[in-house]
């Protein structure tokens, strides 16, 4: 994959533009919907970690359409079905409309037949079990759960104290995918603040983090940037230039 250039990094229609780019020579089903995805969730302006549960959703159940349509049924029909169920959904109504029309226009490139109703039910199966399964996991459930969150002054040096408000505080609260639970895999404490550790960082940080820092080179400053977007654009990306690679399936 072509890597993205940075107009293309800074904003969500920029990304999706970049992406519509990709080559398609080794492009299939699922990645093709992966894409189509990706536009109608920049469009849906959900935010950074909704917009990423979206398509934790969507591609858990392309994933288990996929495995459940074997060899019997077509894969282009269960992954198209498996993406039309979750986006319908999980997108605003308002998108209702284009996820229906691309659905309808993939399986009218699916002969007609055993195969591609198989494929079809494999997909949409998929979809409503994935979503049974995290009826639960939802903001207002998260929300709820979690202890409320506010500003708590400190006085004493080393206590981290938030330069701006958290955004969903609650979103620890959700329930983990594959996690026993969301501190499994918590670190350690920070280091000591007299420790030379402590001081090393920090002094770091701010050498290289500076707005006219002379020691961070410009291909970091791009690399930053790149990665300032957080929209899934940018992690899906990566992934499809994984699996585009020759050889994979």
């Amino acid at each position: 994959m072509k890597p993205l250039s940075l107009p293309c990094a800074r904003t969500a229609i920029g990304l999706v533009l970049c992406a519509a780019t990709l080559p398609s020579a080794h492009a299939d089903a699922v990645t093709d919907w992966n894409l189509k995805a990706h536009a109608w969730v920049a469009e849906a302006r959900l935010g950074t970690p909704p917009a990423i549960r979206v398509l934790a959703l969507v591609q858990t159940a392309v994933h288990d359409a996929v495995l459940a349509a074997g060899t019997a049924a077509s894969l282009d029909a269960a992954v198209a079905a498996a993406n039309h169920a979750a986006l319908r959904q999980l997108l605003p109504t308002h998108l209702s409309a284009p996820v229906t029309a691309a659905y309808q226009s993939a399986l009218a490139t699916i002969p007609p037949g055993a195969a591609r109703d198989a494929g079809v039910a494999a997909g949409e199966q998929a979809a409503a079990a994935v979503l049974r399964k995290r009826a639960d996991d939802t903001a207002a459930v998260a929300a709820a759960a979690a202890p409320a969150a506010g500003y708590r002054p400190h006085t004493s040096a080393g206590s981290y104290v938030p330069t701006a408000m958290p955004a969903l505080p609650h979103w620890s609260q959700r329930k983990p995918w594959l996690m026993s639970s969301a501190a499994q895999f918590r670190p350690a404490a920070p280091p000591a603040l007299a420790s030379e550790q402590w001081a090393r960082d920090y002094n770091e940080v701010k050498e290289f983090g500076a707005r006219a820092s002379t020691r961070r080179s410009a291909e970091q400053t791009e690399v930053a940037r790149f990665w300032e977007y957080s929209m899934p654009t940018i992690y899906y990306g990566v992934l499809r230039s994984v699996a585009l690679q020759p050889g994979r399936p």
